[in-house]
């Protein structure tokens, strides 16, 4: 491996989380197709509170398909019955948004 010449820089970037008034601050990358899609719902001042909301809405999803998983798990595999899966979508309906 080439050792790297003094004073060069590479193209990597390393994510750095910075605390700011009870938030963390964290640099992410996005495809360019992502970007023109969000702002056409979000503009720039309203980047950050979009971004959040699909975050914990991914967090919640995550979290609902963990518990149909360990649930199905526990019944040997078989699958879940209409009740835990209606009980689920209701979870999810009545989510904070």
């Amino acid at each position: 491996m080439k050792a790297k010449a003094p004073g060069r820089r590479t193209n990597a970037r390393v994510s750095q989380v910075e605390n700011v008034g009870g938030f963390c601050r964290r640099t992410i990358t996005l495809p360019a197709e992502l970007e023109a899609a969000i702002e056409g719902v979000a503009d720039k001042q309203q980047f950050s509170a979009f971004a959040t909301r699909a975050l914990m809405h991914e967090l919640q999803r995550e979290r609902i398909a963990t518990w149909l998983d360990e649930r199905q798990a526990a019944r040997g595999g078989k699958p879940l019955s209409s009740e835990a899966v209606a009980y689920a979508e209701q979870t999810w309906r009545g989510r904070k948004k």
